[in-house]
């Protein structure tokens, strides 16, 4: 994990991962 992921998901799966910095509201799937 690095600074901006919320949480983890699968790989492949672009939720929110690496996209800078954590904003206000949680990974919508």
């Amino acid at each position: 994990m690095q600074a901006g992921d919320t949480m983890w998901i699968e790989p492949g799966e672009r939720h929110w991962h690496g996209a800078g910095p954590s904003p206000a509201y949680p990974p919508t799937a």
